[in-house]
């Protein structure tokens, strides 16, 4: 059984194929046995032969059509029966057909029977099979699993390991509620605690986890010595983050825009980089509600990547032939331009970086090669194949930079500055924000994580602010500044005051059920101080100018910031002497450190 889990492919529809041939061809002889009353009726069969011929190429048709041979049997349930009943009715309508034109000795009635049957045993065999799939993949290895609190989370956690995950298996519910005690949910049951305690003394439980806030002081003192104990926090920890409201928490309004400033022309072809990452990803989702000719989505991580083709495929249709998507880095210049070559691409969105800041600062000449010199390989390609917009995703920490990673936005919005004095009929942007919420490895994340696992909050200081957006507004202001760009701007969004991060980390705890103040015990979560790590500021801003112009949005605003021509022109021109040494690279940060503004 094993050799058929992990069986290639192919093999897999093959048996598939095999097995709904014979539910086919058992179907028809079970049809005519209701309808003649009898188990034999030679006859009958004998005239239908030709029918039965026809059969694995009818199966093989529909799995193709209908999609079948692509669903997966451990997540097998009621939303996929409709498949089965179109490829039941496409069988019963061939064999009207044979009925009509072949003479089959056949009762018509046997139609309408046989569709009946084919449905029942179709759905049936799929049901064996995930039945048989689970409890073979589902070894010895895998760890017993009892869940305190039979919410609707713990409800969608339980069906969720026992149909996809092979590590776990939930066995039991345990609830205070008596009106949930001794039911059954997704076929599990559930107990009550003295239930459970007194039964399961002999230890056949791996771990008890608990889902409930307030967890009940009967469980954790009778059953401490006896089972390990885990909070429910990998798996309820995206229903959480979905449920709470950092902009509300933030003290902030979510920025609502308009459609007619999301126009994208049907002949369009638009690059995004870093397509993979939160910024990118959120990127193609709104773009996928526009006009367009073709978008290509380059990452270097195959499985951002990947995962960004799975979720468009639910929703996209002409997927493979709207959306092109290249596994490769922006660092690797013969790839980018074998890209630009093969593309007439109109828009180029930048949103590829080594954002975080403790990583780059250790490792400086990898961020440098991937941040300045993939820009700078984009820049120059634009330009080459005569590009029309060119939109440079940077961050706040790009304004007086204390960090490396800063610097290193900050030579890339030179770069492009410089790029767009030199190069006519195109245009160059820049789009500047603060930290952007729930954002692979942010901070709200990691706060959250914190809460719910350790108990305990590290900040680095008590006077510490940030700028906070979400990542539908940042992806949103990338769009419409590559719609209202006229020249060499550089666009924020109007975000009102920047937020206390100790105050933000207090909301935080109170909304996720807890207490920063040491009254209980059980909901306390300890805030502690680390100090601010090598590169972080207090303050961070979002412009060098107080100058700030309104667009057409009025949250979106243009920051006027004067740069030294001569000095840009000499910059830029150095930096493209550097290639892979960090002798250079520190040499070229010590001689532009005031045009860099670099502390």
């Amino acid at each position: 059984m094993n050799f058929l889990i992990n069986a290639d492919r192919r093999i897999k529809f093959l048996i598939y194929l095999f097995i709904d041939s014979l539910i086919i061809a058992f179907s028809l002889y079970i049809s005519v046995s209701i309808r003649q009353e009898t188990l034999f009726h030679y006859e009958n069969l004998k005239s239908s032969l030709i029918f039965l011929y026809f059969i694995p190429i009818l199966v093989l048709v529909n799995h193709y059509v209908l999609g079948i041979h692509k669903i997966f049997l451990r997540n097998f349930s009621s939303v996929d029966f409709k498949k089965f009943f179109f490829f039941s009715l496409n069988i019963s309508f061939v064999l009207s057909i044979f009925l009509i034109f072949y003479k089959l000795y056949l009762p018509r009635s046997v139609i309408l029977i046989s569709f009946f049957v084919n449905f029942v045993l179709l759905i049936f065999s799929r049901f064996v099979l995930k039945k048989i799939i689970h409890e073979f993949s589902n070894t010895s290895k895998s760890k017993i699993i009892a869940i305190y609190g039979a919410s609707k989370d713990s409800r969608k956690v339980s069906e969720y390991i026992n149909n996809s995950n092979e590590k776990y298996r939930v066995m039991c519910f345990i609830d205070d509620d008596k009106n949930l005690q001794n039911l059954f949910i997704n076929g599990i049951k559930v107990y009550s605690i003295e239930d459970f305690l007194s039964k399961f003394r002999d230890k056949f439980f791996d771990q008890i986890w608990l889902s409930k806030k307030n967890h009940n002081n009967k469980i954790l003192k009778k059953a401490k010595n006896v089972y390990k104990f885990n909070n429910l926090i990998d798996f309820l920890y995206k229903s959480i983050n979905s449920k709470i409201n950092i902009l509300s928490i933030a003290d902030r309004k979510s920025i609502q825009f308009k459609s007619k400033f999301l126009s994208f022309q049907k002949k369009e072809i638009i690059l995004i980089t870093g397509s993979g990452g939160s910024i990118g990803a959120e990127i193609v989702k709104q773009l996928s509600k526009q006009k367009f000719k073709k978008i290509i989505l380059i990452d270097n991580s195959e499985f951002n990547l990947f995962n960004l083709r799975q979720n468009l495929k639910d929703t996209v249709k002409n997927l493979d032939k709207n959306y092109v998507f290249k596994l490769g880095s922006i660092c690797d210049r013969a790839f980018l331009n074998q890209i630009f070559y093969n593309y007439k691409i109109d828009t180029i969105i930048n949103c590829a970086a080594y954002k975080h800041v403790d990583f780059v600062e250790i490792n400086k000449i990898e961020a440098f090669y991937n941040n300045v010199v993939g820009n700078e390989n984009l820049l120059s390609l634009s330009e080459k194949y005569r590009c029309k917009n060119f939109v440079l995703v940077s961050t706040d920490k790009a304004v007086n930079p204390t960090s490396f990673m800063g610097l290193t936005k900050r030579m890339c919005e030179l770069a492009t500055i410089y790029k767009s004095k030199k190069v006519v009929n195109s245009k160059y942007s820049i789009v500047r924000f603060g930290n952007v919420i729930n954002s692979n490895g942010s901070l709200l994340p990691i706060l959250k994580k914190q809460i719910l696992s350790d108990k305990r909050v590290t900040i680095t200081h008590p006077k510490m602010y940030r700028y906070f957006m979400s990542i539908e507004e940042a992806s949103t202001l990338v769009l419409i500044s590559s719609k209202i760009s006229k020249e060499s701007e550089i666009f924020v969004l109007e975000m009102g005051k920047p937020i206390n991060i100790l105050n933000l980390a207090k909301k935080l705890i109170t909304t996720l059920g807890y207490q920063y103040e040491k009254k209980n015990e059980d909901n306390y979560v300890k805030i502690d101080f680390i100090g601010i790590k090598k590169g972080e500021k207090l303050n961070e801003e979002l412009t060098y100018s107080k100058s700030l112009n309104k667009t057409v949005h009025n949250k979106i605003l243009i920051s006027k910031e004067k740069v030294d021509n001569k000095v840009l022109r000499k910059f830029y021109n150095d930096l493209n002497q550097i290639n892979f040494s960090i002798n250079k690279l520190n040499k070229l940060i010590i001689k532009y450190k005031n045009f860099l503004k670099y502390n």
